[in-house]
Protein backbone atom coordinates (compact mmCIF):
# COMPACT_ATOMS: atom_id res chain seq x y z
CA UNK A 1 0.00 0.00 0.00
CA UNK A 2 0.78 3.65 -0.50
CA UNK A 3 1.70 4.77 2.61
CA UNK A 4 1.17 8.43 1.63
CA UNK A 5 -3.01 7.47 1.69
CA UNK A 6 -5.04 6.66 4.44
CA UNK A 7 -6.17 7.96 7.64
CA UNK A 8 -3.07 7.80 8.96
CA UNK A 9 -0.65 8.18 6.44
CA UNK A 10 2.03 11.05 5.41
CA UNK A 11 -0.58 13.08 4.03
CA UNK A 12 -2.28 13.36 7.38
CA UNK A 13 1.06 13.58 9.36
CA UNK A 14 2.61 16.21 7.08
CA UNK A 15 -0.51 18.17 7.06
CA UNK A 16 -3.15 17.49 9.46
CA UNK A 17 -5.32 19.65 10.38
CA UNK A 18 -4.16 19.12 14.09
CA UNK A 19 -8.08 18.16 14.87
CA UNK A 20 -7.97 15.51 12.27
CA UNK A 21 -4.48 14.29 13.38
CA UNK A 22 -6.53 13.43 16.57
CA UNK A 23 -9.02 11.61 15.56
CA UNK A 24 -6.39 9.69 13.29
CA UNK A 25 -4.87 7.97 16.73
CA UNK A 26 -8.33 7.65 18.14
CA UNK A 27 -9.24 5.41 14.82
CA UNK A 28 -6.05 3.74 14.89
CA UNK A 29 -6.81 2.22 18.74
CA UNK A 30 -10.68 1.28 17.34
CA UNK A 31 -8.72 -0.25 14.28
CA UNK A 32 -6.40 -2.48 16.52
CA UNK A 33 -9.28 -3.75 18.51
CA UNK A 34 -8.95 -1.08 21.69
CA UNK A 35 -12.58 -1.80 22.88
CA UNK A 36 -13.14 1.72 24.76
CA UNK A 37 -12.18 5.04 22.80
CA UNK A 38 -13.00 8.32 24.09
CA UNK A 39 -11.97 11.65 22.60
CA UNK A 40 -11.77 14.18 25.19
CA UNK A 41 -9.55 16.96 23.80
CA UNK A 42 -11.12 20.51 24.70
CA UNK A 43 -11.49 23.42 27.44
CA UNK A 44 -11.02 21.39 30.89
CA UNK A 45 -9.51 18.62 29.47
CA UNK A 46 -6.24 18.58 32.19
CA UNK A 47 -3.84 17.74 29.83
CA UNK A 48 -5.36 14.59 27.93
CA UNK A 49 -6.74 14.20 24.35
CA UNK A 50 -7.19 10.54 24.17
CA UNK A 51 -8.38 7.89 26.96
CA UNK A 52 -8.25 4.15 25.70
CA UNK A 53 -9.16 0.54 27.74
CA UNK A 54 -8.55 -2.58 26.25
CA UNK A 55 -10.10 -4.54 29.23
CA UNK A 56 -7.01 -5.03 31.13
CA UNK A 57 -5.19 -1.53 30.79
CA UNK A 58 -6.20 1.59 30.73
CA UNK A 59 -4.13 4.67 28.56
CA UNK A 60 -4.75 8.47 28.65
CA UNK A 61 -2.73 10.06 25.52
CA UNK A 62 -1.60 13.87 24.97
CA UNK A 63 -1.21 14.24 21.04
CA UNK A 64 0.64 17.42 19.24
CA UNK A 65 0.52 18.41 15.84
CA UNK A 66 3.08 20.56 14.14
CA UNK A 67 3.39 21.84 10.90
CA UNK A 68 5.65 20.11 8.83
CA UNK A 69 6.63 17.60 11.79
CA UNK A 70 8.66 20.29 13.42
CA UNK A 71 9.44 19.94 17.92
CA UNK A 72 7.14 19.49 20.21
CA UNK A 73 9.01 21.26 23.67
CA UNK A 74 8.56 20.14 27.40
CA UNK A 75 4.90 21.13 27.51
CA UNK A 76 3.95 17.81 25.88
CA UNK A 77 5.24 16.14 29.12
CA UNK A 78 4.09 18.73 31.65
CA UNK A 79 0.24 17.96 30.13
CA UNK A 80 0.50 13.67 30.47
CA UNK A 81 1.65 14.28 33.51
CA UNK A 82 -1.52 16.60 34.44
CA UNK A 83 -3.58 14.05 32.63
CA UNK A 84 -2.38 10.69 34.54
CA UNK A 85 -3.15 12.22 37.94
CA UNK A 86 -6.54 13.98 37.12
CA UNK A 87 -7.54 11.02 35.60
CA UNK A 88 -5.52 8.67 38.27
CA UNK A 89 -4.35 6.35 35.06
CA UNK A 90 -1.21 4.58 35.53
CA UNK A 91 -0.32 5.00 31.78
CA UNK A 92 0.32 7.65 29.60
CA UNK A 93 1.68 7.97 25.87
CA UNK A 94 2.99 11.29 23.91
CA UNK A 95 2.22 11.41 20.18
CA UNK A 96 3.49 14.01 17.91
CA UNK A 97 4.00 13.63 14.28
CA UNK A 98 6.95 15.26 14.27
CA UNK A 99 9.63 14.40 17.30
CA UNK A 100 10.51 15.50 21.40
CA UNK A 101 12.98 18.15 21.53
CA UNK A 102 15.72 18.00 24.14
CA UNK A 103 14.35 19.42 26.84
CA UNK A 104 11.31 17.86 26.57
CA UNK A 105 13.20 14.16 25.96
CA UNK A 106 15.39 14.92 29.44
CA UNK A 107 11.47 16.09 31.45
CA UNK A 108 10.48 12.71 30.38
CA UNK A 109 13.99 10.86 31.18
CA UNK A 110 13.76 12.48 34.94
CA UNK A 111 9.79 11.48 35.28
CA UNK A 112 10.41 8.05 34.37
CA UNK A 113 13.23 7.98 37.24
CA UNK A 114 10.53 9.10 39.57
CA UNK A 115 7.70 6.02 38.65
CA UNK A 116 6.14 7.97 35.94
CA UNK A 117 4.84 5.18 33.17
CA UNK A 118 5.06 7.07 29.76
CA UNK A 119 5.96 5.80 26.14
CA UNK A 120 6.70 8.56 23.53
CA UNK A 121 5.11 8.19 19.76
CA UNK A 122 6.59 10.12 16.77
CA UNK A 123 6.42 10.80 13.62
CA UNK A 124 8.48 8.30 12.25
CA UNK A 125 7.30 5.64 14.75
CA UNK A 126 3.36 6.53 13.19
CA UNK A 127 4.52 5.40 9.86
CA UNK A 128 5.94 2.53 10.26
CA UNK A 129 2.81 1.38 13.09
CA UNK A 130 0.28 2.70 10.09
CA UNK A 131 2.35 0.33 7.23
CA UNK A 132 2.05 -2.54 9.82
CA UNK A 133 -1.47 -2.62 10.03
CA UNK A 134 -3.97 -5.00 8.72
CA UNK A 135 -6.03 -3.35 6.08
CA UNK A 136 -9.31 -3.90 8.02
CA UNK A 137 -10.09 -3.14 11.58
CA UNK A 138 -9.94 -5.99 13.72
CA UNK A 139 -13.61 -5.89 15.42
CA UNK A 140 -15.86 -6.60 12.83
CA UNK A 141 -19.68 -5.70 14.31
CA UNK A 142 -22.26 -8.10 13.68
CA UNK A 143 -25.03 -7.56 11.54
CA UNK A 144 -28.91 -7.73 12.04
CA UNK A 145 -31.03 -9.45 9.63
CA UNK A 146 -32.92 -5.82 9.16
CA UNK A 147 -29.78 -4.16 8.67
CA UNK A 148 -28.59 -6.99 5.86
CA UNK A 149 -31.74 -6.73 4.35
CA UNK A 150 -31.30 -2.62 3.74
CA UNK A 151 -27.52 -3.02 3.43
CA UNK A 152 -28.21 -5.37 -0.04
CA UNK A 153 -30.86 -3.11 -0.80
CA UNK A 154 -28.33 0.15 -1.18
CA UNK A 155 -25.84 -2.08 -2.73
CA UNK A 156 -27.86 -3.20 -5.50
CA UNK A 157 -29.41 -0.16 -5.85
CA UNK A 158 -25.85 1.34 -6.60
CA UNK A 159 -24.85 -1.55 -8.73
CA UNK A 160 -27.28 -1.08 -11.41
CA UNK A 161 -26.52 2.85 -11.35
CA UNK A 162 -29.77 4.17 -9.38
CA UNK A 163 -29.57 7.33 -8.88
CA UNK A 164 -30.91 7.83 -5.58
CA UNK A 165 -32.33 5.48 -2.87
CA UNK A 166 -33.80 6.00 0.68
CA UNK A 167 -33.20 4.25 3.82
CA UNK A 168 -35.87 4.45 6.62
CA UNK A 169 -34.85 2.68 10.18
CA UNK A 170 -36.56 3.91 13.79
CA UNK A 171 -33.91 5.55 16.18
CA UNK A 172 -31.41 3.15 17.26
CA UNK A 173 -31.64 0.32 14.93
CA UNK A 174 -28.49 1.63 13.36
CA UNK A 175 -28.72 3.66 9.84
CA UNK A 176 -25.46 5.01 10.47
CA UNK A 177 -24.08 1.32 11.01
CA UNK A 178 -25.90 0.36 8.01
CA UNK A 179 -24.34 3.41 5.91
CA UNK A 180 -20.87 2.43 7.44
CA UNK A 181 -21.26 -1.29 6.10
CA UNK A 182 -22.21 -0.35 2.35
CA UNK A 183 -19.25 2.00 2.68
CA UNK A 184 -17.61 -1.42 3.23
CA UNK A 185 -18.90 -2.99 0.64
CA UNK A 186 -18.06 -0.24 -1.62
CA UNK A 187 -14.33 0.45 -0.90
CA UNK A 188 -13.72 -3.06 -1.25
CA UNK A 189 -14.73 -3.02 -4.55
CA UNK A 190 -13.47 0.45 -5.67
CA UNK A 191 -10.36 1.79 -3.46
CA UNK A 192 -10.75 5.45 -5.22
CA UNK A 193 -14.75 6.18 -4.76
CA UNK A 194 -15.21 9.62 -3.12
CA UNK A 195 -17.52 9.95 -0.38
CA UNK A 196 -19.65 13.39 0.84
CA UNK A 197 -21.83 12.94 4.41
CA UNK A 198 -23.99 15.30 4.87
CA UNK A 199 -26.05 16.34 8.09
CA UNK A 200 -27.22 19.85 9.36
CA UNK A 201 -25.50 20.01 12.49
CA UNK A 202 -21.42 19.29 13.39
CA UNK A 203 -22.11 16.88 16.03
CA UNK A 204 -24.28 14.94 14.07
CA UNK A 205 -20.75 14.54 11.69
CA UNK A 206 -18.92 14.03 14.07
CA UNK A 207 -20.57 11.14 15.58
CA UNK A 208 -21.38 9.73 12.05
CA UNK A 209 -17.26 9.54 11.64
CA UNK A 210 -16.69 8.03 14.72
CA UNK A 211 -19.46 5.42 13.62
CA UNK A 212 -17.82 4.40 10.37
CA UNK A 213 -14.37 3.69 12.14
CA UNK A 214 -15.27 0.09 12.63
CA UNK A 215 -16.08 -0.41 9.16
CA UNK A 216 -13.44 1.13 6.62
CA UNK A 217 -10.30 0.07 5.38
CA UNK A 218 -7.31 1.72 6.54
CA UNK A 219 -6.32 3.19 3.24
CA UNK A 220 -9.48 5.04 3.43
CA UNK A 221 -9.50 8.80 5.60
CA UNK A 222 -12.15 10.63 6.87
CA UNK A 223 -12.54 14.31 7.20
CA UNK A 224 -14.72 17.03 8.87
CA UNK A 225 -15.81 20.18 7.35
CA UNK A 226 -17.67 22.35 9.25
CA UNK A 227 -17.17 25.95 10.35
CA UNK A 228 -13.82 24.84 12.30
CA UNK A 229 -12.18 22.42 9.96
CA UNK A 230 -11.82 21.69 6.24
CA UNK A 231 -9.92 19.27 4.50
CA UNK A 232 -6.63 19.51 3.15
CA UNK A 233 -6.73 16.70 0.75
CA UNK A 234 -10.34 15.12 -0.70
CA UNK A 235 -9.42 11.08 -1.04
CA UNK A 236 -11.87 8.84 0.88
CA UNK A 237 -14.73 10.13 3.09
CA UNK A 238 -15.45 13.97 3.74
CA UNK A 239 -18.27 14.46 6.52
CA UNK A 240 -19.89 18.22 6.21
CA UNK A 241 -22.18 20.39 7.74
CA UNK A 242 -25.04 21.52 4.76
CA UNK A 243 -24.58 24.76 6.20
CA UNK A 244 -20.53 25.10 5.25
CA UNK A 245 -21.23 23.65 2.02
CA UNK A 246 -23.72 26.13 0.91
CA UNK A 247 -21.70 28.65 2.16
CA UNK A 248 -18.93 27.47 0.29
CA UNK A 249 -20.98 27.51 -3.05
CA UNK A 250 -22.13 30.98 -2.03
CA UNK A 251 -18.53 32.35 -2.05
CA UNK A 252 -19.01 30.52 -6.55
CA UNK A 253 -15.94 28.84 -5.14
CA UNK A 254 -15.99 24.92 -6.68
CA UNK A 255 -16.92 21.87 -4.41
CA UNK A 256 -14.40 18.53 -5.09
CA UNK A 257 -16.69 15.92 -7.07
CA UNK A 258 -18.09 13.14 -5.11
CA UNK A 259 -19.14 9.68 -6.49
CA UNK A 260 -21.59 9.08 -3.62
CA UNK A 261 -23.71 11.29 -1.26
CA UNK A 262 -24.91 10.22 1.82
CA UNK A 263 -27.47 12.60 3.62
CA UNK A 264 -28.24 12.01 7.20
CA UNK A 265 -31.45 12.96 8.77
CA UNK A 266 -32.55 13.76 5.03
CA UNK A 267 -36.32 14.68 6.23
CA UNK A 268 -34.75 18.27 6.59
CA UNK A 269 -34.28 18.06 2.95
CA UNK A 270 -37.11 20.89 2.08
CA UNK A 271 -35.00 23.50 3.59
CA UNK A 272 -34.13 25.81 0.78
CA UNK A 273 -29.98 25.45 1.61
CA UNK A 274 -30.53 22.07 0.92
Amino acid sequence: MNDTRGFLGRERLFYGPWQAFERALARYLVHIGWEHVALIGGSGDNGGDIIASNGTKEVVYQVKFRSNGGAVGKEIVEDIKRAMAFYEIKFGCLVTNGYLSKGALDYLFTLKNLGYRIQVIEGKDLIEKFKSLTDNPAIQSDVREYQAVAIDSINKSFERGARSCLIVLATGLGKTFVAGKFLSLIYKKYSDIKVLVLANKSDLIKQFDRAIWGHLPKSVSTHIWDESEKPVYTDGVTLATFQSVYNHLKGDKEVPFYNIVIIDECHHAGAETY
